[in-house]
């Protein structure tokens, strides 16, 4: 709240639970219905006592669909339908794991419309994984734009991730295909050496370096528009909810 008053810029603030070796030491008790309301009330009450309210759901995090995993997840798709919130998925690094997601979100009733699949580029999803996420509604995230590779791995697991050159690339290849409206990039800054003042391209690297690299590779104004404002606003936009 401090830093969204300083700069005068919006923060959105996600709720629910990220992978499963970050969860809570008492998550294997939680209940499905449980992890729902504490969602829900994030969302249209707040957070504890500081009447902060959450503003989207997710990141939830996913890596070897875990028992609990799949309960975070399908407990985030009900607290989706019960406040019409965008719901944000961090899929497995397999595409049989990550097409299990999508199952799991088809079956426990998520706004696939109103949910973003994360990290194309970090899982290195083949096409047609990709494609599929697409064809039944969601959202995909471009979201490591200036981020060329992690080390020392993360989770255990060696990213494969790529230059901002080939996820545009990508991108454009996707747009070209009729899902102009699906993409959304962004800058997954997790670590300090991603920001400027230790190194890194810092928080304006997609509006200063990226858009310039994606009018040199033929994307026009109307598509970066697209990806950059229209898609963002639709996004985050609550929907119609059910009645609680």
């Amino acid at each position: 709240a401090y830093v969204s008053r300083a700069s005068g810029v919006n923060i959105i603030m996600g709720s629910g639970y990220y992978v499963g070796i970050s969860h809570p030491a008492d998550m294997d008790t939680r209940s499905e219905e449980e992890i729902t309301q504490e969602i829900v009330t994030d969302i249209l009450s707040g957070v504890g006592d500081t009447g902060i309210k959450a503003g989207i759901i997710g990141e939830i995090g996913c890596t070897v669909l875990t028992a609990n995993e799949k309960k975070v997840l399908r407990a985030a798709c009900a607290a989706q339908r019960l406040t019409g919130a965008p719901l944000v998925v961090h899929p497995c690094f397999s595409d049989e794991l990550a097409l299990e997601i999508l199952d799991i979100l088809g079956e426990a009733g998520a706004v696939l419309d109103h949910t973003m699949i994360c990290h194309m580029e970090v899982m290195d999803f083949a096409l047609e994984t990709r494609l599929k996420f697409l064809e039944a509604g969601c959202y995909v995230g471009y979201d490591n734009f200036g981020n060329i590779g992690y080390p020392h791995g993360y989770l255990g697991m060696v990213v494969n991730l790529t230059t901002d050159l080939a996820r545009i690339r990508d991108i454009k290849d996707l747009i070209e295909r009729g899902y102009l409206k699906q993409i959304l990039p962004g800058q997954d800054i997790v670590f300090k050496d991603m920001l400027r003042a230790y190194g890194g391209y810092g928080y304006a690297h997609l509006l200063e370096n990226a858009v310039p690299l994606m009018r040199n590779l033929g994307l026009t104004e109307t598509d970066i528009h697209a990806l950059l404002v229209d898609n963002p606003k639709a996004f985050f936009t609550f929907r119609e909810s059910e009645t609680l």
